[in-house]
């Protein structure tokens, strides 16, 4: 039976390899994209940014998009869910051009989520490991966990059971390093993606000991600086030159 598990987790391992050989073009197309549309998710996401802005990152994506359309076509075509994917992707991007013309930030905003989730998915199919999906993982149960502890009547054992999950979704980030050739990330970058997966950590150990207190407004404190920091993190993967204010 040991023999059997053991050689099970040697095959997963190669079925691993195996596709970050067969993939590794597309790993850094994927990557190229990511540095475009992570500027455009975060700002239809900010009311006050300036529409121009907003609008530039839009135009920067559309280009980007394009770009790796091209460059990543065999393997889409090589995959129905990838060209699923891309088909509504591209009209989701399209979508949200409209969207902020209309000054509807926010369904701008909703409508380039998609894409996140989406390519997460297809990525996970495809055997990919793929850091910011790590970030997608963790993403909705943190939402859910923030918008529970501001409940005054919370159950703190069902706090602590998603608080659990959250901590054990954050280790799989902090297991992963971050390739910063893959990301394009200076030295000073780099950095400062390893303090902010280190402060989320403090947050979390923090949390865990807030739950007991039952201190609501503590707790919705603390939920809230998790939410900023890990924004702040997933916001190293973007390049948001000349889009700051």
């Amino acid at each position: 039976m040991k023999k059997k598990y053991a050689f099970l987790a040697v095959m997963a391992t190669l079925s691993l390899v195996v596709a970050a050989t067969v993939y590794a073009g597309v790993i850094e197309e994927f990557a190229a994209l990511e540095r475009a549309y992570v500027p455009a998710l975060a700002l239809t996401n900010q009311p006050t940014r300036p529409a121009h802005q907003v609008q530039e990152s839009l135009r920067r994506l559309d280009r980007a998009w394009q770009r790796f359309v091209q460059a990543a076509d065999p393997q889409i075509k090589s995959y129905p869910a990838f060209a699923e994917a891309v088909t509504e992707s591209r009209r989701k991007i399209s979508g949200a051009e409209v969207l902020v013309a209309a000054d509807r930030r926010y369904d701008a905003h909703e409508s380039l989520e998609y894409i996140r989730t989406a390519f997460w998915k297809v990525r996970t199919g495809m055997g990919i490991d793929y850091l910011p999906d790590r970030f997608t993982a963790f993403h909705d149960p943190m939402e859910k966990f923030a918008a529970e502890v501001s409940k005054p009547d919370s159950d703190r054992k069902t706090l602590k059971t998603a608080l659990t999950g959250l901590s054990s979704l954050w280790s799989d980030v902090e297991k992963s390093g971050i390739d910063a050739a893959l990301f394009k990330l200076s030295p000073e970058r780099a950095e400062t993606y390893a303090k902010q997966v280190r402060k989320e950590r403090e947050i979390l150990n923090q949390l865990a000991g807030l739950i007991d207190s039952g201190n609501v407004e503590a707790l919705s404190k603390a939920a809230v600086a998790m939410k900023s920091n890990f924004a702040q993190t997933y916001f190293v993967f973007g390049d948001f030159s000349g889009l700051q204010y």
